[in-house]
């Protein structure tokens, strides 16, 4: 018999399993991840809502500057309206009142009138001068301005235009007098009166009308006239 030899039996080496394959997710582009769209979103979200709110108060002040601009006319309407009687348009945006109380009083001092025609005239207008006052004086300016917040123009206008009326009344009154007094007993002195009056009831004018003038321009309406 044959005696196999003594050896080491070699045994088999166990062979380690190869890592599983993992599935790796491929990143998204970065317009495809969904917080970037909803980023997005809301950034344009935010544009469009900024673009609605800007026209929305731009509508809103287009809509009070014409409501003011109404106002301020019907305003500027209300002191021209009784003063058309006596009124005159001075282009380009002045107005003159009672301009037949200067002619007259230029023809008392050339003693070129008829001083009962003169006087007639003078008494109306003296009349006439009380109750567009009155009429003007009840615009309710101030709280058109403070409700509205309208330009503080429209407010010293007002008192300006009231003054300037008040003052030509006198005027009127004063021509009436010299020209219902006799040559010499005083009349020269009322003419002198009557005159300085109506320089100071003109510049009174002038300065409140320049201010409805000067208000309508805050507004865009017309131009502002410098005051001379």
């Amino acid at each position: 018999m044959a005696i196999k030899g003594k050896g080491k039996t070699r045994s088999r080496r166990a062979v380690a399993a190869g890592p599983k394959p993992v599935y790796v997710v491929p990143k998204k582009p970065p317009l495809a991840r969904r917080s970037v769209q909803l980023g997005a979103l809301a950034a344009l979200l935010l544009v469009i809502g900024g673009i609605l709110l800007w026209t929305y108060l731009n509508q809103r002040a287009d809509r009070r500057v014409q409501e003011e601009a109404a106002i301020l006319s019907r305003f500027a309407t209300l002191v021209e309206t009784p003063l058309q009687p006596v009124s005159q348009q001075l282009p380009p945006t002045g107005l003159v009142i009672f301009g037949d109380l200067r002619e007259d009083l230029t023809s008392m001092q050339e003693e070129t009138a008829d001083p009962s025609q003169v006087a007639a005239r003078a008494g109306r207008a003296a009349e006439n001068a009380d109750g567009f006052a009155g009429t003007i004086e009840d615009i309710p300016a101030s709280q058109w301005v403070r409700d509205r917040a309208l330009p503080s123009e429209m407010i010293d206008a007002q008192g300006f235009i009231v003054q300037a009326i008040r003052v030509y009344g006198r005027a009127a009154d004063t021509l009436r007098m010299a020209a219902e007094a006799r040559p010499g007993e005083h009349r020269d002195e009322l003419l002198d009166v009557a005159e300085g009056l109506l320089d100071t009831g003109e510049q009174l004018f002038d300065r409140g009308y320049q201010k409805i003038t000067n208000a309508k321009f805050e507004l865009g309406i017309g131009e502002a006239q410098p005051f001379s």
